[in-house]
């Protein structure tokens, strides 16, 4: 049988997405990361040695786990302790974990 892996994304998106974008954000160098994190920079450009958002969707982070729980648990753990001032979902996988606390 096959190793399970989990991965889950989320999108982390500046003030006012998708309609009215608000650009001109801090965007935080995520660089202590986990190793079980991951963050894909997009709509971010350099000014000296900070980030600062140009666009909708700023960076996605990514989790990976053997659960989607422990994956949620990651992202949801890293993200609420970093203090963004954009924005980001704090429901992705929950019909999945649900799902996954009910059949274990």
């Amino acid at each position: 049988m096959a190793k399970k892996e989990i991965y889950l994304a989320v999108v982390i998106a500046a003030p006012g997405y998708p309609d009215n974008v608000d650009k001109g954000f801090s965007v935080p160098l995520l660089d202590d990361l986990p190793s079980d994190l991951q963050i894909d920079y997009a709509a971010v450009k350099k000014d000296g040695h900070n980030l600062i958002s140009s666009g909708g969707r700023v960076a996605t982070i990514v989790g990976h786990a053997k659960k989607i729980q422990l994956a949620q648990k990651d992202v949801y753990s890293y993200l609420d302790r970093s203090n963004l001032q954009l924005a980001y979902r704090h429901d992705i996988a929950n019909q999945l974990a649900k799902f996954e606390r009910d059949n274990q």
